[in-house]
């Protein structure tokens, strides 16, 4: 579950920049 929080918390950002 940690891993699943610690990779949707990093793709968060990730996607906003590639959105912007």
């Amino acid at each position: 579950v940690i891993i699943q929080v610690l990779c949707s918390f990093s793709t968060l950002p990730l996607y906003a920049l590639v959105t912007q």
